[in-house]
């Protein structure tokens, strides 16, 4: 060690110009490196978000959770997997060792939980997998809770909500979920039916046609022209 001094201090312009070509690398790295103030790397973590409207905490655990727990839990370098299941919503969460390529692990998580999904209930509203990426990490989350009112006026109140926070500067995406998709169900008479000699296709078509926007085209009127629109769509269920 004290040879290793006595060579700095006697060649002393060695000693200079060492620290000076340092100083001159410390700074080109500094320039040539990009920075940021929450830099993106592939994050091999993945999260699988059921929606099962009506089940309980139980039903989700045993119908939804297990088997994709499962069958995630063979694929390889799992570092970690857990879960969370509550009344209609279940989330689980699976975690790969750093070494593994992140958008391979993706694909592979993605196949597994699509082979699954026959395997799920039927009536599952919601099966999606999100990979978890550093680059959104302001995140805000807005549950709707009620009582007493109905699934379809919570979506409403969401969907006014969706529209404002989109148009606020900064802001990336808004997504709203977790209501169920409305649906009316039509029963036929098929005794009826038979007498009439109508087949259920028949029905079927004439639901499909009337529920339907065709355009009209248009009208000329001097130097203006009007657009003709056929509102063809059902908006109440009167209709």
């Amino acid at each position: 060690m004290s040879g290793l001094v006595e060579f700095a201090v006697r060649r002393w312009q060695f000693t200079v110009l060492f620290f000076l070509m340092l100083v001159a690398l410390g700074a080109s790295s500094w320039l040539a490196i990009p920075r940021a103030e929450d830099p993106t790397f592939p994050v091999p973590i993945y999260t699988t978000v059921a929606v099962y409207p009506g089940a309980d905490a139980e039903d989700m655990e045993q119908l939804v959770t297990e088997p994709i727990e499962e069958r995630l839990a063979a694929l390889e370098n799992v570092k970690e997997l857990y879960s969370r299941s509550s009344d209609g919503l279940a989330v689980i969460t699976v975690e790969f060792d750093e070494s593994v390529d992140a958008d391979r692990k993706n694909d592979e998580v993605l196949r597994e939980v699509n082979a699954i999904r026959a395997q799920l209930p039927a009536s599952l509203q919601r099966l999606d997998v999100t990979r978890n990426e550093n680059n959104t990490v302001a995140v805000m989350q807005i549950a709707l809770v009620s009582e007493t009112t109905p699934y379809h006026e919570l979506d409403v109140i969401a969907e006014r909500i969706e529209e404002r926070v989109e148009r606020v500067g900064g802001v990336r995406d808004a997504t709203r979920w977790g209501a169920p998709e409305r649906q009316v169900e039509v029963t036929l008479d098929l005794g009826r039916m038979s007498t009439l000699g109508i087949a259920p296709g028949q029905v079927l078509n004439a639901l499909g046609s009337d529920n339907a926007s065709i355009p009209g085209g248009s009208v000329d009127v001097g130097a203006r022209r009007f657009n003709l629109a056929a509102a063809g769509r059902y908006e109440t269920l009167g209709e």
